[in-house]
């Protein structure tokens, strides 16, 4: 996400992580798909870290909204 400076990501119980930009008034920047309900997440730079309710662990990529392991 090195052109966005401010970002939020949610998890919800519809099986997804959505990425909003802060500077652009919340403009929906992607999604990313989990394999159940997303219970936690943490952001680390680019990467993006959830828990899912099927006890997956699964690691994002920001930039591709890609699963890069899980």
């Amino acid at each position: 996400m090195n052109n966005l400076k401010k970002i939020v990501i949610t998890g919800s119980a519809d099986k997804t992580l959505k990425i909003f930009d802060i500077a652009s008034g919340f403009k929906h920047f992607g999604t990313m798909k989990s394999t159940d309900a997303v219970f936690c997440l943490e952001t680390f730079d680019d990467i993006t870290i959830a828990g899912s309710g099927d006890g997956s662990i699964l690691a994002y990529d920001n930039n591709s909204q890609e699963c890069l392991y899980g």
